[in-house]
């Protein structure tokens, strides 16, 4: 079991595990994570500009 990193914080593979449990809540089926980022902006180019769609978050690339 990973355990917290000295300077308190959580260590990346505990972030990993923690990540990974919460994601299997909602889809069972994912086997791992192969990349996350801690915050993201969906962006949408219409042809002339880029327009901010609304949608703000964490985003998991993930194995199925």
């Amino acid at each position: 079991v990973p355990t917290p990193s000295p300077g308190g914080g959580m260590s990346l593979a505990l972030r990993y595990v923690q990540n990974l449990k919460v994601l299997r809540r909602h889809d069972p089926s994912i086997v791992s994570i192969i990349d996350q980022f801690s915050y993201v902006c969906i962006y949408h180019h219409d042809g002339k500009k880029w327009i901010k769609k609304g949608y703000e978050g964490s985003l998991f690339l993930f194995e199925r």
